[in-house]
């Protein structure tokens, strides 16, 4: 990968991030634990709806109910994990 391209934003990675921001807030004096943790997560879904992760769900999160098979021939590989399409439903 050439320096000026950027990786592809995975789900996880958000979730690290969030956490990781979750901690330092924590450390701030005179920060809301529950404004700052509203807002992460408002963030965060807003991130995950414009990058389109929303649509995509990791292998080891797939439901039980999840027709595998049918979700496999869609599925692709992001960031070294294989990402599943969302089902109707599910």
């Amino acid at each position: 990968m050439a320096n000026d391209e950027q990786e592809p934003v995975t789900d996880a990675m958000l979730r690290i991030i969030a956490h990781q921001a979750k901690q330092v807030a924590k450390l701030t004096p005179g920060v809301s634990m529950v404004d700052f943790a509203g807002g992460i997560d408002v963030a965060f879904a807003l991130l995950k709806r414009r990058l389109g992760l929303t649509a995509w769900i990791c292998e080891d999160q797939l439901p039980k109910n999840y027709d595998y098979d049918a979700g496999y021939k869609r599925s692709k590989i992001v960031d070294g994990v294989r990402m599943f399409p969302r089902q109707e439903g599910l």
